[in-house]
């Protein structure tokens, strides 16, 4: 089986500009096995043969770029004011936000409005723009039950990112809102034009014919001098894949110019059709000299994986 290609992608070039080239993976031997560190699988699975859950697809995923409201569907034995404890939010403001829900006689199965602004009591918060986009997004079921949810986000604008967040919603046939997580990227900084995975767990259970949709929430921008992060570099990148394609051992050296205290490295695995089927961060948390730092990982996809994209984040 061939190997899979590896892009490089340099985070932290000049003026905080990108720059990707494509290695031929036969360029290089697989590094030994006695080289590699004990290595920990990262948490996406390889799907039964026969899951109990369909995949949800890209053509099954929204997209939004408004914010949703947070729901609440009343339970038996509900009352507003458990509910309101429960949601941290004031029994007033429950009740302002459901103008129409009687407190003395709460219909089981109502959705009921949580107020999550205190700025805007219906809980109908106005969009903010976000600065960032999500490319595509898909879900996939586990052996075990429940749902990894993975998305891709851009940084479309001329500024690096910090704190970039995005709900990931599921969605009941009857259009609502079962349950949501709110995903943050592997690193801390996302620079101008490159793109980075997120994901999320949805344990069971989870009902069939579930749709996703993804929401943008909040980003934020970086000037230069605001963004303390090493012009790291990645050098001697090799792959060795596993017989069937669903795994990748990816090794090779970080090029520190100064001293850093955090270094990641990450390794996002694409199909055949650019989709995202899993990725890896791979984290040395102790500080390291300026020089070379070797690391190693593995990444595992849901599918054959096509593509290995290598990047890497330092902090002095």
């Amino acid at each position: 089986m061939r190997n899979p290609s590896i892009v490089l992608t340099n985070l932290f070039g000049k003026f905080g500009l990108t720059w990707a080239f494509l290695l031929t993976a036969c360029a290089s031997s697989p590094t030994p096995a006695t080289t590699f560190p004990p290595l920990t699988p990262y948490q996406t699975r390889t799907p039964s043969p026969t899951p109990t859950l369909a995949l949800i697809s890209p053509s099954q995923s929204e997209i939004v770029s408004t914010p949703t409201p947070v729901t609440y569907i009343v339970q038996p034995g509900d009352t507003l004011s458990a509910i309101a404890l429960r949601f941290g939010v004031s029994l007033e403001a429950l009740m302002a936000a459901n103008p129409t829900v009687s407190p003395n006689l709460l219909p089981i199965g109502a959705t009921l409005i949580i107020p999550t602004d205190p700025n805007h009591p219906a809980g109908l918060i106005p969009p903010t723009p976000v600065p960032f986009s999500v490319l595509q997004a898909s879900c996939y079921p586990i052996p075990e039950g429940g749902l990894w949810c993975l998305a891709l986000v851009k940084n479309d604008g001329p500024t690096a990112l910090e704190n970039v967040e995005v709900r990931l919603i599921l969605i009941s046939t009857d259009g609502m809102p079962l349950t949501d997580q709110t995903a943050i990227l592997p690193f801390n900084r996302l620079a101008p034009g490159v793109a980075l995975p997120l994901a999320a767990f949805f344990p069971p259970p989870i009902p069939a014919d579930v749709r996703l949709q993804v929401q943008p929430v909040a980003a934020i921008s970086l000037s230069p001098e605001e963004s303390p992060f090493l012009e790291a570099t990645l050098i001697d990148l090799k792959t060795e894949p596993s017989a069937d394609g669903r795994m990748v051992r990816v090794s090779g050296q970080v090029i520190l110019p100064s001293a850093a205290q955090t270094v990641w490295v990450i390794a996002v695995a694409y199909d055949a059709h650019g989709q995202v089927i899993g990725f890896r961060r791979w984290e040395q948390d102790q500080p390291s000299p300026a020089g070379t730092l070797p690391f190693a990982l593995q990444v595992i996809g849901f599918r054959p994986i096509d593509r290995v994209e290598i990047l890497v984040e330092a902090r002095p």
